[in-house]
């Protein structure tokens, strides 16, 4: 069972393969969150999002419980959920990312419960800068909650089923279930300053690059990549910035909230990342969700909404742009993945 259920949780139920061939049997969600009652194909059944905790709970084994969009009462609607379970026997998997009340009531609880944590690092001051010696895909979004997680998880499968062997590293703890890494907890943690941030975190690259012996990393870049505007800064790309410091990817994906363009403005903001970073966007991705303007102003907030994957489809074939996919269309993914293959192997011709 996966709870509670809202569009961070999306990635489970697009059918990637997960660690221990763990099988989604159940989402649950809190009917606040506006999803009950939706239908997702999760590997070869049609599941229904269901309110009813404690009927779900008879056909599953674990409870993954993963974070949210939206914040929810954690003392009052999600632990009392965890409890039930533990008393049933079920093993309840910690994806979330907690406070350290809400993690101490929770370990305290009698019952099979495993918490998904980032790993932690010994800080040391023998920074010691290394160049990649593994070619990373890096994904990042021009804003905030771009589907990143999802298209990571997919070119990961595409790229395994070509037999490569792929390391995933994700900002988002969930990715450990989907047999990839987090970032070490301490990136988004206090006592490191921004320059011992950059080398550790490319000593951390190359510590699971000794330990995964990977042929490919696909790289996860948290938060916008960029500035839309001063309310709508993005952090201003921040942390983006400290971590293509510290690992120049070799091939860069970015995601863009659904928009109406055409291949000129894809290829402005290109120029613009070009700029910024000095390396080119090779391939952007078209993700299902638009700015919601008139909340997003009103609530000084980036406010997104959900839009139909046809709606998707049907935006991506009126740009006709070949490098711009959505990762939801198999023959977009197929394309993207040999596209990568092409530069990384050397048979690539840059799109300027």
């Amino acid at each position: 069972m996966v709870f509670p259920f809202d569009r961070e949780a999306m990635p489970f139920t697009r059918g990637f393969k997960m660690q221990d061939m763990t099988e989604i049997v159940s989402l649950v969600s809190l009917r606040s969150l506006g999803h009950v009652g939706e239908k997702y194909q999760c590997s070869d059944s049609c599941l229904t999002v269901s309110a009813d905790f404690t009927s779900e709970l008879e056909k599953c084994d674990s409870v993954i419980i993963v974070n949210n969009w939206n914040k929810i009462d954690y003392e009052g609607l999600i632990l009392p959920r965890i409890e039930e379970a533990a008393k049933k026997n079920k093993t309840v998997i910690v994806a979330r990312d907690l406070s350290g009340d809400d993690y101490k009531k929770t370990a305290d609880m009698v019952g099979n419960i495993v918490f998904l944590s980032p790993p932690s690092l010994n800080v040391t001051d023998d920074f010691d800068f290394k160049e990649n010696s593994t070619p990373v895909i890096a994904v990042a979004g021009l804003t905030a909650y771009n589907e990143k997680l999802e298209i990571m998880l997919a070119l990961k499968d595409a790229l395994e089923n070509r037999d490569y062997r792929v390391l995933l590293i994700s900002p988002r703890t969930e990715a450990q279930l989907f047999g990839g890494e987090s970032y070490f907890k301490e990136f988004f943690e206090g006592g490191m300053n921004e320059t011992e941030k950059v080398y550790m975190f490319n000593s951390y690259i190359h510590a699971l690059e000794k330990v995964y012996a990977p042929d490919i990393i696909i790289l996860g870049i948290p938060g916008a990549i960029m500035t839309l505007n001063p309310v709508f800064s993005g952090d201003f790309a921040i942390l983006s910035t400290e971590i293509f410091e510290a690992v120049k990817p070799d091939y860069l994906i970015v995601s863009f909230p659904y928009m109406e363009s055409d291949t000129e403005g894809y290829i402005y903001f290109g120029e613009a990342i070009r700029q910024k970073y000095g390396f080119p966007a090779d391939m952007y991705h078209l993700s299902g969700f638009m700015i919601d303007n008139l909340d997003s102003i009103s609530s000084r907030k980036l406010s997104l909404v959900s839009l139909p994957e046809e709606e998707v489809f049907n935006a991506v074939k009126a740009v006709n742009f070949d490098r711009l996919f959505t990762y939801k269309s198999r023959a977009h993914l197929e394309r993207c993945a040999e596209d990568i293959i092409r530069k990384l192997t050397g048979d690539y011709i840059e799109i300027v």
